[in-house]
């Protein structure tokens, strides 16, 4: 039951939050919702699929991959999914007597779709002219506009003010400015506290580091023109 009115408490707040307004109201975004739920089946038919504590096989594997192939068709950020499924190994599976190899060799065909699926995906950025040039927006650039969105978009989902449906990037990304290297020092100290907890972390089953493994994806491609949306 509390497991019911926890989901029942996120499935309200990501309704009437302010920063879900383009999931919930437009169509053009309507992806997140539908790369959530194939995300969320392919976990769960993965789960359904260890439930003899062995090797994960038959129709409920095949369902966990299609669902996978669904939730990338949907939206590329959900190729952090192989990363997900390995922590949950960890815990609460406890997955690991069977091997780190043989629990990385069970991944491929995750590993497969997400291969190509980024392929695709980074294709669809150039041709649609949404990504920069490496020439434009060195890895310098990327790592502090990542740096920046780690605390940014977690501050707005606090106190969701100055919303806008896009952000702009400057036209010159500077580490060395304040708003850049502030965050960018902030998250490899979080990193650095943080990850001799990791172990006790998922044995106590934190969400911390499962969302860490989700986020990552979203990472060296910003816009030619525009920043993100208005969403985390």
């Amino acid at each position: 039951m509390p497991a019911r009115v926890g989901a029942a408490f996120a499935a309200l707040v990501f309704a009437v939050h302010p920063l879900r307004v383009e999931s919930v109201a437009w169509i053009t975004e309507r992806r997140d919702v539908l790369s959530g739920l194939f995300f969320l089946l392919s976990i769960l038919f993965y789960l359904r699929a260890t439930d003899g504590g062995g090797f994960i096989r038959g129709r409920w594997r095949t369902a966990s991959l299609l669902a996978f192939a669904g939730a990338f068709l949907s939206k590329s950020i959900v190729m952090t999914l192989p990363g997900v499924l390995l922590l949950l190994d960890v815990y609460p599976l406890r997955r690991l007597r069977l091997g780190w190899r043989a629990l990385l060799l069970e991944k491929w065909p995750y590993a497969a779709i997400t291969a190509a699926g980024a392929v695709v995906a980074m294709l669809a950025l150039r041709i649609g002219a949404s990504a920069s040039a490496w020439s434009q927006t060195g890895m310098g650039a990327r790592v502090g506009v990542v740096a920046y969105a780690f605390w940014f978009y977690p501050s707005r989902w606090v106190w969701p003010a100055g919303l806008s449906p896009l952000y702009e990037l400057p036209p010159r990304v500077d580490l060395g400015q304040g708003r850049f290297l502030g965050p960018l020092v902030a998250l490899f100290a979080v990193t650095a506290s943080s990850s001799p907890m990791t172990a006790t972390a998922i044995s106590r089953g934190s969400a911390l580091p499962w969302w860490r493994a989700a986020r990552s994806g979203r990472c060296f491609a910003p816009r030619a023109q525009a920043g993100s949306a208005g969403r985390p």
